[in-house]
């Protein structure tokens, strides 16, 4: 859902006996805005929706993604030279690494596919840099030929400072459809509170109950990883 479909909803919840459309047009016009009613609900509303995302994340916590990599490399003398760590900086997602699956290219039937050649391998991440070095294992000598899958912790990203009410999705930031749709219920428990505090309340439950039913983001992988060194 977009931004604003988000906050149409939830001006739907408030004033359920309006005849109030709350359009697309509304919003992208400003017309929206210009109503005292509303004008004063929205101002308020993007740092609900927010704080209901946090919520997400304390009751649900983040999902495990992966990701494929290859090595770094730097410029030495005219030549490429490989690095044996690789550089996570361009994945805005990337939490924390939890467990590397490298593969090799081979070639098989003429064609090159990726063959697994360690399981789990031993690393040392650097938060700061977003950088992932390896101290068991010197893989410069595969050069391009090698990939590392690593399965990692999702960043908690939650809606940017600048977003765009109407273009912004939420799917962008990997919130689940449902937990979207639910989301209104949250804004109305905060926003609606001084007008119907006990309706705001039964909203605000219903949307934390709808937390605590969702499955738990924990994955088997976790349980399988030797624990990563972490640099400080």
């Amino acid at each position: 859902m977009k931004l604003w479909e988000i906050k149409a909803q939830s001006l739907k919840l408030m004033f359920a006996d309006s005849e109030l459309e709350f359009s697309e047009d509304e919003f992208a016009e400003g017309s929206v805005y210009d109503n005292s009613n509303t004008r004063e609900k929205l101002i308020r509303m993007e740092d609900s929706i927010r704080r209901g995302i946090d919520l997400y994340y304390v009751y649900v916590g983040v999902p495990i993604l992966t990701a494929e990599f290859q090595l770094m490399t730097e410029n030495v003398d005219g030549g490429i030279k490989y690095i044996n760590k690789i550089s996570v900086a361009n994945k805005i997602d990337f939490g924390e690494p939890l467990k590397i699956e490298v593969f090799n290219y081979i070639e098989r039937n003429g064609e090159l596919v990726l063959y697994p050649i360690i399981d789990t391998v031993s690393f040392v991440y650097n938060p700061l840099a977003k950088e992932i070095w390896f101290y068991d294992n010197d893989f410069t000598r595969f050069e391009d030929r090698v990939v590392f899958r690593i399965w990692y912790k999702m960043k908690k990203l939650n809606i940017p400072p600048d977003a765009n009410e109407m273009e912004f999705d939420l799917d962008s930031i990997y919130i689940p459809e449902g937990v979207q749709r639910m989301l209104p219920y949250f804004v109305k428990g905060e926003v609606y509170e001084e007008d119907e505090p006990v309706f705001a309340r039964q909203a605000r439950d219903e949307y934390i109950r709808y937390l605590i039913s969702l499955p738990k983001h924990y994955s088997r992988v976790q349980t399988k990883v030797k624990r990563s060194k972490v640099f400080r």
